[in-house]
């Protein structure tokens, strides 16, 4: 994925792994371990019901820390320091115009 010259790249983007709705979450990806854009790092469950956490940057897992989140609330995040690359993982792969998630 090329950026545009006008997109914000942060150095270290920071994915909040619970919600509102989500309390409990299990982290995927280790400390030190290498993300592509499309990794899983994490799950995050609402009773028995298990929702993905995908990276959205590629890079290096450099943390695991409590940062408060949009709502105001201290929860875990994990902390990706961005390569600027944003080397997807091989699954992701475009929809053609016509075409549908249920054709893949």
């Amino acid at each position: 994925m090329i950026m545009s010259e006008n997109m914000y790249s942060p150095s270290v983007v920071y994915i909040p792994l619970t919600d509102s709705k989500a309390k409990l979450a299990s982290v995927k990806a280790e400390v030190g371990s290498t993300v592509k854009v499309g990794t899983v790092v994490a799950e995050k469950y609402f009773g028995k019901e298990k929702t993905p956490i995908y990276a959205s940057v590629s890079g290096k897992v450099i943390a695991v820390e409590n940062r408060v989140d949009i709502d105001g609330n201290e929860v875990k995040h994990i902390a990706i320091e961005n390569d600027s690359k944003y080397t997807t993982e091989d699954s992701l792969t475009a929809l053609k115009e016509g075409e549908s998630v249920k054709d893949k």
